[in-house]
């Protein structure tokens, strides 16, 4: 089990590469638009490996450098290797979202198990009953953060599918099975960072595919995912969702994320050339993570894992802002969009609470993250050009 979490990055990329020897050679390239991507994934696997090797070269430290900075760009150079038509396309994001469910629908029925059909009061403050949520902790991603992170990355490309005009009929069934679930989840781990994520995530990919109203879209969103189950709920739910409005010191949430900051800047002027190694967060920081993507990176693999986590970070913005620049019209960007999509909206989680990335036996995060990224950049050899208007499923 120790080594499970590895398997799917450190095989299936491999495999992609063997499987496609007889492609040509000369078209096996990185696209000029992602070169910045995938330079700050190598950067980031050179310095991390620094740090494994010369700050902790222990069996974890070594294993969370594989899981967190090589798999990712093993699974990104993989899939770049292959010529997706529209049927592998479909195919790929179907196995996606079937995977992604096996531990969505174990964590509803481990929360059922424990709390019946709960009421809203029950359904907006059970996440904070920690002995009562075990079950569903472990049933999904050990906290509901993780859990909040995972859902981030899949939300948007499953509803970049459902209202997709182009996308085939027959996967569309699934993916509004899938967006039921995850939403169910949504109220369940009531992240205020999930809620702003969506918020403007959502909306986005609304009006990327040109739905009308798309702020009346978010306005919905908002209203769904506050308003609603506070309907019959008294004073401590609203205590616990809108502290933060009143400022830190009137929130503890917020005020243990700002100390977490404050407390991973200083680990990382402590250690700036190679940080505390890949992984080793959890061992010297008491909040386990400085709650902050960038400064958990500094402080990991030094001040140059931070500069090349924030390049990273503007260049899946970039990506991101250029489709919404030139918006959907039926043709092969709509297929990139939705993986573009889902690994923005990650980022953005990141930026705003940190992300987890891998936990040695679970890569979920970041394998999805890379692949997603990949397949906003995978060949597609059924429509070489752009202009083209065949449908997409």
């Amino acid at each position: 089990m120790f080594w499970s979490g590895l398997w799917p990055s450190l095989l299936i990329s491999p495999l992609l590469v063997l499987l496609s020897i007889r492609e040509p050679w000369g078209e096996l390239q990185i696209p000029s638009r992602s070169v910045l991507l995938v330079l700050c994934f190598v950067g980031m696997a050179i310095i991390a490996g620094a740090s494994a090797f010369a700050v902790d070269p222990s069996k974890l430290s070594v294993i969370q450098w594989v899981g967190t900075y090589v798999s990712p760009l093993l699974l990104y150079l993989g899939i770049q290797t292959v010529s997706f038509d529209r049927r592998l396309f479909s195919l790929t994001w179907i196995a996606i979202t079937v995977g992604a469910l096996i531990p969505l629908l174990s964590g509803i029925a481990a929360y059922y198990s424990e709390w019946g059909m709960p009421t809203a009061l029950e359904l907006v403050t059970s996440r904070y009953d920690t002995e009562r949520m075990s079950g569903y902790m472990q049933a999904t991603f050990g906290n509901t953060g993780n859990t909040a992170a995972f859902l981030a990355l899949l939300i948007p490309p499953w509803f970049s599918f459902l209202i997709n005009r182009s996308a085939a009929s027959g996967p569309r069934v699934l993916y509004a099975i899938a967006l039921t679930v995850a939403f169910v989840h949504v109220l369940i781990v009531e992240s205020r960072t999930l809620f702003i994520v969506l918020f403007i995530v959502l909306t986005l990919v609304a009006y990327y595919y040109r739905v009308r109203f798309a702020a009346a879209l978010g306005g919905l969103l908002i209203a769904a995912a506050f308003l609603l189950p506070f309907l019959e709920l008294g004073d401590r739910p609203l205590d616990l969702t809108v502290g933060a409005l009143e400022g830190i010191s009137d929130d503890q949430s917020v005020s243990e994320r700002f100390e977490a900051m404050q407390i991973g800047r200083r680990l990382m002027l402590d250690h700036l050339a190679l940080g505390v190694g890949p992984g080793n967060s959890s061992k010297v920081h008491i909040y386990t993570s400085a709650h902050q993507y960038w400064i958990n990176q500094g402080e990991e693999i030094g001040v140059l894992g931070l500069l090349l986590s924030v390049l990273l970070t503007a260049a899946v913005f970039w990506r991101f802002l250029s489709f919404l620049h030139t918006r959907s019209n039926a043709t092969l960007d709509d297929r990139r969009f939705a993986g573009i999509a889902g690994a923005a909206a990650y980022m953005l989680y990141g930026c705003i609470a940190n992300m987890p990335l891998s936990l040695t036996v679970v890569n979920a995060w970041v394998g999805l993250f890379a692949v997603m990224l990949a397949l906003a950049d995978a060949r597609y050899g059924d429509l070489t050009n752009v202009g083209s208007t065949a449908s997409v499923d």
